[in-house]
């Protein structure tokens, strides 16, 4: 996801922020609009799930950090230190 960086799942952290997706995503659709390809080539996207920025609820929730070099910063106002849930 662009401009945030959130723990791999082979990481003590990761299955927990696996889940928080998962819950975010629920039922419905889901939009990504890919920003751009990092140097593996694999897409960088902003994704949302309605009017909801997943990314930002990530970070909001402990799950992910705002990445400021590719973020810009824009996370960084719900950016919170904690255990992800």
């Amino acid at each position: 996801m662009w401009g945030v960086d959130a723990p791999e799942l082979s990481t003590r952290e990761g299955p927990a922020a696996r889940e928080v997706l998962r819950a975010l995503l629920g039922d419905g659709p889901v939009a990504c609009r890919v920003i751009d390809r990092d140097r593996y080539g694999r897409a960088v996207a902003r994704c949302f799930a309605g009017d909801r920025d997943l990314a930002e609820d990530l970070v909001r929730r402990g799950c992910a950090r705002d990445w400021p070099r590719y973020s810009g910063g824009a996370y960084a106002r719900v950016s919170r230190a904690g255990v992800c849930r």
